[in-house]
């Protein structure tokens, strides 16, 4: 994607940091028909249960649903993997009528109630997403293997003038709190201190410009500009033009 091409280290900290699939399915019931008591139900199948044929056998690897907080008529599915691949292909009817055989096989016959259709179903579809292909990353034999690490992607791309000129965040770059919202977040953080620092270090020049290192550009107007660039200049300021 990128020209000129990203360094070897951060293309292999890239391969080593593997992505993976977890999916949620979102049922809107018109009334809560589960006991009050209840916020989560971990479904446990024994080898009778378990068997199934056919392209069904994705909804037995849904492994908890859980009441969503403030939608006291709403569960939530959860499942991951092949399966999870499986479901965001499926048509939304195919995939409405199999989630409710699925309820009402196992929670209906173990609260001794009829279950009702839902009113809504909404799905998440993170592996099929052109943007995503997965939903968040995690750690694998393979990044064991190439020896890589949230820091080596976290590391800004570098020109030969010692200017950070790409920089990279999300929850993948995060060392401790990869997988999760509050490590992308953090990660955002981290980066937009980065672009502070690098703009702080700016001090006076010249013919009372301003310089950015070793750069003084001046403007009509302005004495000078430092890190405020114009396309045009792109190529003269990074030595190399950059597009992804």
């Amino acid at each position: 994607m990128f020209q000129p091409a990203l360094p070897a280290q951060k293309l292999n900290a890239i391969k080593g940091l593997c992505i993976g699939n977890v999916d949620k399915i979102l049922l809107k019931y018109p009334y809560r028909w589960w006991p009050d008591n209840f916020t989560v139900f971990s479904v446990l199948k024994t080898n009778e249960t378990a068997a199934c044929i056919g392209e069904k056998c994705w909804v037995h690897d849904i492994h908890v649903f859980e009441v969503v907080d403030n939608q006291p008529h709403v569960l939530s599915a959860w499942l991951s993997g092949s399966a999870a691949r499986h479901m965001e292909q499926l048509p939304e009817e195919q995939l409405m009528q199999e989630t409710i055989e699925f309820i009402r096989e196992f929670m209906g016959k173990a609260f001794n109630v009829t279950v009702p259709s839902p009113e809504e179903l909404l799905r998440s579809s993170w592996s099929s997403n052109p943007h995503f292909h997965g939903s968040y990353s995690f750690r694998c034999m393979e990044t064991e293997r190439l020896n890589v690490s949230a820091a080596q992607l976290a590391e800004p791309v570098i020109n030969n003038n010692g200017i950070s000129v790409l920089l990279f965040a999300g929850e993948a770059t995060h060392s401790s709190y990869y997988s999760t919202v509050h490590g992308a977040i953090e990660s955002g953080w981290r980066e937009a201190k980065r672009l502070t620092e690098f703009y702080k270090m700016e001090m006076p020049c010249c013919s009372g410009a301003w310089c950015c290192q070793d750069w003084c550009l001046p403007l009509q107007g302005w004495d000078a500009v430092c890190g405020r660039l114009e396309p045009t200049w792109s190529e003269a300021w990074y030595g190399a033009p950059l597009s992804a």
